[in-house]
């Protein structure tokens, strides 16, 4: 906080509180100064804390995710850019740069539904991995 030890940019003070509040989490990442280290592993950490008090069925469906998550990210990749070509078809292709997404937030809302409908073909793969019958799907 006191442009000290830690990181080798210091973050100056803007009249701007949301500039002034980028520069303080504007953190070498390449390689990682200890204030990078010490944010990530320290969100990290109470994440976890976090997590470890939820309630058995909403960990049982992160710990469905966490079986195949290489079958989940390549799954949500070829699941969005469907819905991009869908978009684009119904949208046109002058409809702007995000499809009717005005804001952040609004793709951040977006994440949830995602994660919900993909929550069920993830949870099929899962289950077809733990029978041990395919080699191959250790892969992913």
């Amino acid at each position: 906080m006191l442009n000290g030890y830690g990181e080798p940019q210091p973050w100056v003070l803007d009249p701007d509180a949301l500039t002034t509040a980028v520069s303080f989490v504007n953190l070498t990442k390449y390689p990682p100064s200890l204030d990078f280290l010490l944010m990530t592993l320290g969100l990290g950490l109470c994440a976890l804390a976090w997590l470890d008090r939820l309630p058995a069925r909403a960990a049982d469906m992160l710990q469905t995710l966490g079986t195949a998550p290489m079958f989940f990210y390549l799954l949500h990749l070829y699941a969005l850019h469907v819905a991009y070509l869908a978009a684009l078809q119904a949208l046109g292709a002058n409809h702007g740069e995000r499809f009717g997404f005005n804001a952040v937030w609004q793709l951040w809302a977006a994440w949830p539904v995602t994660i919900a409908l993909l929550y069920w073909p993830t949870r099929w793969f899962a289950r077809q991995r733990s029978t041990g019958r395919h080699r191959w799907m250790r892969y992913l």
